[in-house]
C-alpha cells in the first residue's frame, strides 16, 4: 500500500471472519450424521492471511515514513557521475556538485589539439545543462515523475541499483551544441600553408609546409555528449580534421637551386675558346616562381632567364661561327672544269641549344659543357663538278672601267673575285648580296670611294657603288642575254656613265635589303666566270651552262622625264691626305628609262619582262683631305 493512504478496516474484518460451511448435497463422503472440516477455514490458514496483511501494513507504513522523510530530499542511489546526491536537499546537492564536479562550475574549456588554443565557454551554450542547480533539480525529480506506481517502482530500482542522472544524456542538447560549434568553427579552422621558396637578394628563403585543420563538428559534438555523461574534467578536446597543403614538399627544388649556384659553370670550345658563368651570374639568371605542370595547374620551380643567358652565349658566336664556303670552279675549254676553291662546311652556334646545355651543366657536379655547334653544309659542294660537263657559253657582258678612280678599280677587283667561279644548281637562285658578303675596309674594299658615291644623289646612300655597281651590272646583263629569270633587280639611283649605253639596264645592291637575285631554269647547273680585262679595261662576266634553244630580244630603252644635274659636292674626309682631292662621282641628268625583254623558249613559249628605272639628277662629288 502507498504511504499516506488509510487501511480499510471493513476489508480487514472480512478477511478475519471465520464461518464454517457445510455442503448440503449428499455424497458418499458426506452424510447427515458426519461433517468434515474445511482446510481453508482452519485457524492456521487464517493466521497466514493475518501475517500477510501485517507485512503489507508494515511496508506501507515504512514507505509512508520514507516519503515523509525524503519529501525534500533526493532519493538514495541517485548520483551525478561519481558524486553521490542521495539524501541531500536541493541546495546541499547543488553545493556538493559545485565542490566535487568541475563541470558544474558553469565554465567549460574547449581545447584545439593542433595548437593548444583554448576557449572558455558556458557549457549550457554548447548543449550541456551541467550547472549545479539544474543537475540538483534533475536529481530531485528522479522517482517523482509519472504515475504513482511508476514512481514507487523507480524509487525501489534506484535504491537497489543506483541511478546516474548523467548516464543517459538527459543533460545534453545536440541541436544547441551543433549551432554553437558551427559558430566556433571559423575561429578554429586554420588553412594549410604550402611549402614555399623565394629569393631575397640572391639568397634562398625556405618556408616549410604546415598542415591545416578544420573543426570536426560531428566529432566534437559526440565528444561533448560523452563528456556530459561523465564530466570529471572541465576540459573537452575538440575533434579536428587535418588538411594537407597543395604544395607539400619543395626540398628537391631547394636542393636543385643550391646546386645551380654552388659554383661557376664552364663553357669550353676547341682551340682554347672558353667562357665562364660565375656563381653570382647564375644567381642573377635564376628565379623561383610558379610554372605550369602536367595537371593543368602550377608548381613551384626553377626558371632561368633564357633571353639573358642567350645574349651571354651569343657573344661567343664571332669566335666560333664561320660561314660555309661554296666550291668555286674554273672553266677551261681545253681541259674542262676544275675546282679552284674547294667547298668547306660552316659552323653556326646554336644559341638555344647551348643555353640548354649550360642549364643542364649547372645541375651537375662537373659543371662543364661544350657549346652546341651546327654544321652548315655549303650550297655548292665539290661534287657539283661532276655535273659541270658539256658546258657552253650562254652569254657574255662587258662593263667599261676606263677612267675610273683607283678606289673604284679596287672595289671592282674585289667584287669580281667574289663572284668568279660561282656555280648554282638548276632550280636554285643566286643572291649577289650573299656572294659579296660583308663589304668593308676589313674585307679589302675602298670605303672612301663607296661612301663618297653615296653622296652623289639623295637616295644613293642606300646603294653600294664605287665600282661595285660595275660588277653587279655586268652580272645582270649577262643574265638578261642568257634569258635567265631575274627574280629581283634594283636600278642605280643615278645614272653612271660607265654603265651606258644602254641606259636603264644597270643593277645596284646595298648589301642588306636591296639585292640582285637570279634563277636557273636551264635544266643544268650554271657557272660564272668573272675577270678584269686589262686590255679592254673592263669587267667581264661570262655565264656557262647548257644551251636549250631559247632566244632573247630587247626593246628600248625608252627615256623620258629628263632633269638637270645637281651642282657639285665637296666632302672633307680625313682618310684622304691633306691637300689631296679625289673625284668619286660624276654629274648626270635625271631620267626615266624603260627596257623590255622577250624570251622565246624552244617549245614556242614566250615570257616578257619590263624594267623601269628612275634616275635622280647626280652631282660631281669630290672628296678632299683635311
Amino acid at each position: 500500500m502507498a504511504a499516506g493512504h488509510p487501511v480499510n478496516l471493513g476489508t480487514l474484518a472480512r478477511l478475519l471472519q471465520f464461518v464454517p460451511v457445510t455442503d448440503p448435497r449428499p455424497s458418499p463422503y458426506n452424510s447427515p450424521t458426519q461433517v468434515q472440516p474445511d482446510p481453508e477455514r482452519s485457524p492456521l490458514h487464517a493466521w497466514r492471511w493475518l501475517a500477510l496483511v501485517l507485512v503489507l501494513i508494515g511496508i506501507g507504513l515504512g514507505a509512508l515514513f520514507l516519503a515523509i522523510r525524503d519529501r525534500e530530499r533526493i532519493f538514495a542511489g541517485v548520483r551525478a557521475g561519481s558524486v553521490q546526491l542521495g539524501g541531500l536537499e536541493l541546495d546541499a546537492a547543488a553545493e556538493r556538485l559545485r565542490a566535487e564536479l568541475p563541470a558544474a562550475s558553469g565554465r567549460l574549456q574547449l581545447v584545439d589539439p593542433a595548437n593548444g588554443r583554448r576557449w572558455t565557454v558556458d557549457p549550457l551554450a554548447y548543449g550541456a545543462a551541467l550547472d549545479a542547480t539544474s543537475l540538483a533539480t534533475a536529481a530531485w525529480l528522479v522517482g517523482r515523475q509519472g504515475a504513482l506506481p511508476a514512481q514507487w517502482l523507480t524509487r525501489l530500482r534506484v535504491r537497489l541499483r543506483g541511478y546516474d542522472i548523467l548516464a543517459y544524456g538527459r543533460a545534453f542538447d545536440a541541436e544547441q551544441a551543433t549551432a554553437a560549434l558551427e559558430d566556433l568553427a571559423p575561429d578554429v579552422d586554420t588553412p594549410p600553408r604550402d611549402a614555399a621558396l623565394w629569393l631575397e637578394q640572391g639568397e634562398l628563403q625556405v618556408q616549410p609546409r604546415e598542415l591545416g585543420h578544420q573543426l570536426d563538428i560531428a566529432g566534437s559534438r559526440e565528444r561533448l555528449a560523452r563528456w556530459t555523461t561523465n564530466p570529471v574534467s572541465d576540459t573537452v578536446e575538440l575533434a579536428i580534421i587535418w588538411t594537407s597543403p597543395r604544395v607539400y614538399d619543395l626540398s628537391s627544388v631547394a636542393l636543385a637551386y643550391r646546386q645551380i649556384v654552388s659554383g661557376p659553370v664552364h663553357l669550353i670550345w676547341r682551340e682554347g675558346i672558353s667562357r665562364t658563368l660565375t656563381a653570382d651570374q647564375l644567381k642573377s639568371l635564376v628565379t623561383i616562381q610558379p610554372v605550369p605542370n602536367t595537371e593543368g595547374g602550377t608548381s613551384t620551380g626553377i626558371v632561368f632567364d633564357t633571353p639573358k643567358l642567350a645574349r651571354w652565349v651569343a657573344t661567343l658566336s664571332s669566335r666560333i661561327e664561320r660561314p660555309p664556303r661554296d666550291a668555286r670552279f674554273e672553266f677551261d675549254p681545253a681541259v674542262g672544269v676544275k675546282i679552284v676553291s674547294p667547298a668547306r662546311t660552316g659552323l653556326q652556334l646554336d644559341v638555344a641549344g647551348t643555353v640548354q646545355r649550360l642549364i643542364e651543366a649547372s645541375y651537375t657536379a662537373e659543371r662543364t659543357t661544350t657549346p652546341e655547334v651546327l654544321i652548315v653544309q655549303p650550297q655548292v659542294p665539290d661534287e657539283l663538278i661532276e655535273s659541270l660537263t658539256d658546258l657552253e657559253e650562254l652569254s657574255r657582258s662587258y662593263i667599261s672601267l676606263k677612267g675610273v678612280s683607283g678606289g673604284m678599280l679596287i672595289n671592282a677587283y674585289r667584287a669580281v673575285e667574289q663572284i668568279h667561279g660561282v656555280a648554282w644548281p638548276v632550280g636554285d637562285s643566286l643572291s649577289l648580296n650573299g656572294i659579296l658578303g660583308e663589304v668593308s675596309a676589313a674585307k679589302g674594299y675602298d670605303m672612301v670611294a663607296i661612301e663618297g658615291a653615296q653622296r652623289i644623289s639623295r637616295s644613293a646612300a642606300e646603294r653600294l657603288d664605287g665600282g661595285i655597281s660595275h660588277v653587279a651590272t655586268a652580272l645582270f646583263r649577262a643574265a638578261v642575254w642568257a634569258g635567265l629569270p631575274v627574280l629581283e633587280r634594283h636600278a642605280s639611283p643615278y645614272r653612271i656613265g660607265w654603265l651606258e649605253p644602254p641606259v636603264g639596264l644597270d643593277a645596284a645592291v646595298d648589301g642588306r635589303r636591296l639585292d640582285l637575285q637570279l634563277g636557273n631554269d636551264t635544266g643544268g647547273p650554271l657557272l660564272i666566270q668573272a675577270s678584269i680585262d686589262n686590255q679592254r679595261q673592263a669587267v667581264v662576266v661570262v655565264l656557262f651552262g647548257r644551251l636549250d634553244g631559247r632566244r632573247v630580244r630587247l626593246e628600248g630603252p625608252t627615256v623620258s622625264d629628263l632633269t638637270p644635274a645637281r651642282p657639285p659636292v665637296v666632302v672633307v674626309d680625313d682618310r684622304v691626305e691633306r691637300g689631296q682631292q679625289r673625284q668619286v662621282g660624276w654629274a648626270r641628268e635625271g631620267a626615266v628609262a624603260t627596257v623590255r625583254r622577250y624570251v622565246r623558249r624552244a617549245d614556242g613559249g614566250e615570257t616578257e619582262d619590263t624594267w623601269q628605272s628612275y634616275y635622280e639628277p647626280a652631282a660631281d662629288v669630290y672628296v678632299r683631305g683635311p
